[in-house]
């Protein structure tokens, strides 16, 4: 009778009953009945999980039960009748052993859960991406959100950008003027448009390196 209600790997069918529990109450408490208004579900209440139950006393939805021995001979009687009890709950004739026996079980049904099962789940490219430097080069990111895959822009070789040209972490700033960057460069017009294709893929948010803008401008 027990797995009526609470079946499955979690020991709850996570649906709502009427067990009898204060039903003989001059003012009972009506349970689930005070949030959906349907009759029906007058004095109902969720069935709980059975893990780690031993550690969890006193017992029902208003602490009735001191022990579970005393849950269990409350079952074994059957609970309390009224008219919105559930038709799972029937007398269970169990002989005194037998419910020492479902205690028992009850009991067992406490542990703890091991770190690695309990510790959240890791990108399977976590570990890679912290074993990469900051400044690495054309580094694959995963962006989950978006899902697809993405590659990071490779930094500015400090030899294009000339003797006093900067690299920030692996990247053209976008603080870098467009006479730092060509200013510095020899005046042939392919290196020039080189520096320029490099930072449109670093910073293409900035127009710094806009292609109407006179090398050495600053604009």
């Amino acid at each position: 009778m027990c797995v009526r209600c609470h079946a499955g790997f979690n020991f709850t069918g996570e649906g709502y009953r009427n067990i009898g529990i204060g039903m003989n109450k001059p003012i009972p408490d009506l349970g689930r009945y005070e949030v959906t208004g349907d009759d029906a579900d007058r004095g109902a209440f969720k069935t709980p999980t059975l893990r780690d139950v031993a550690k969890r006393g006193p017992y029902m939805h208003d602490g009735s039960e001191r022990t579970l021995a005393d849950v269990v001979t409350y079952y074994n009687q059957g609970g309390v009748k009224n008219t919105w009890l559930s038709a799972d709950m029937k007398p269970l004739g169990l002989t005194v052993e037998e419910q020492a026996d479902l205690v028992e079980f009850m009991k067992a049904l406490s542990g703890e859960i091991d770190p690695e099962v309990s510790r959240p789940p890791c990108c399977r490219n976590e570990k890679d991406r912290r074993a990469r430097r900051p400044g690495d080069a054309g580094r694959v990111l995963v962006d989950h959100r978006a899902g697809h895959r993405r590659r990071r822009a490779q930094p500015v070789s400090p030899r294009l950008l000339g003797g006093n040209g900067q690299e920030r972490g692996g990247r053209l700033s976008a603080g870098d003027s467009g006479a730092s960057a060509e200013g510095n460069v020899n005046k042939d017009p392919k290196q020039v448009e080189r520096v320029r294709a490099i930072a449109a893929r670093i910073i293409p948010q900035t127009a710094v390196f806009r292609k109407d803008a006179p090398a050495g401008s600053g604009r």
